[in-house]
């Protein structure tokens, strides 16, 4: 073929500027197509956009501490179109108050399934509450939203220690030892049993975990395996922290020796956790005669559940 014409020349020539123009378009749609998606992404699933307007925020420098710092923000604060628009519209404006908080009005709220997500997806890298006694009490029982107990605390912000007592008021420990200790270090919210009452392990590991030495409870002792709380009461008032033994006992006071008035105080003869009596404890308030059979336990002769007294002479009443 000969050479090209002249008017063929421009035509070629139109013909490759379309291509190119063609390919620089292609290449724009695609760039800002990347461009777009990239900061779809950077705006719902990035932390640092929402810290571009809360730099400074407490919850956001404490979310980075909590166990929630490697949940974005985004999976938790679902906004509203119009709030999603105001963000955005601050964000490209720069629309900020002083302290770098945004002035974009938008939700901050929580819904229980956002929680529940995580703590009822049977994930076992997250703290399942489906069966827990204390959710189902306080969720499912008493209707309260997750943010109730935990919204001061998912970050970091302080514990929910605080909330309980705004909702039990009545039920603050009065023991000295135990008053600055949180509500959940004895109520156990996961526990899957019918009560959040601490179980009889629960109280004797933390005791020994702080040295607090108590006498070894007897293996064949009729209280050896009730709860401590049957017991003791550290949310009663100060005077009231230990539950009568006459509660079970009532019988048992009002028989022999028992029935006097001197042997009301139970804890006076009968040593606390052993439940057991001592000869030494009687002798402490009785002036034992010098022959009055020291071989022998009082209560061998003087019934403390017989109903008649068997008087002993010579033996005087200690003032």
């Amino acid at each position: 073929m000969g050479p090209a014409t002249r008017p063929e020349r421009p035509r070629r020539r139109r013909g490759r500027l379309f291509w190119v123009l063609t390919a620089f378009a292609l290449a724009a749609v695609v760039a800002a197509a990347i461009g777009y998606f990239r900061f779809v992404e950077f705006v719902e699933t990035d932390p640092a956009f929402c810290a571009r307007c809360h730099p400074i925020e407490p919850e956001l420098l404490l979310w980075t501490r909590s166990q929630h710092r490697k949940i974005r923000c985004q999976s938790c604060h679902h906004e509203s179109e119009e709030g999603a628009l105001g963000i955005l519209r601050a964000f490209a404006f720069q629309r900020t108050n002083p302290d770098g908080s945004s002035y974009a009005p938008h939700t901050q709220t929580l819904v229980v399934e956002t929680c529940g997500g995580c703590h009822l997806s049977h994930d076992p890298s997250w703290p399942q509450i489906g069966q827990s006694t204390g959710h189902l009490v306080h969720v499912n029982r008493q209707g309260e939203s997750c943010l109730r107990c935990h919204g001061e605390s998912i970050h970091g912000v302080g514990g929910p220690g605080e909330t309980c007592r705004e909702c039990h008021r009545d039920r603050m420990i009065v023991m000295d030892a135990m008053g600055d200790d949180h509500c959940l270090a004895c109520h156990n919210f996961m526990t899957t049993q019918d009560t959040l009452a601490p179980p009889r392990d629960r109280c004797l590991n933390c005791h020994r975990r702080r040295g607090v030495e108590m006498p070894a409870f007897p293996e064949n002792a009729p209280m050896a395996r009730q709860p401590c709380s049957d017991c003791h009461r550290p949310h009663a008032n100060a005077s009231n922290v230990f539950v009568p033994c006459a509660k079970c006992h009532e019988e048992t006071l009002s028989h022999g020796l028992h029935a006097h008035p001197k042997h009301d105080v139970c804890g006076t003869c009968h040593q606390a956790h052993t439940w057991d009596t001592r000869q030494a404890q009687c002798i402490a308030c009785h002036a034992e005669p010098v022959d009055h059979h020291r071989d022998q336990r009082c209560w061998s002769c003087h019934s403390f559940r017989a109903a008649p007294l068997v008087p002993v002479p010579g033996l005087k009443v200690a003032p």
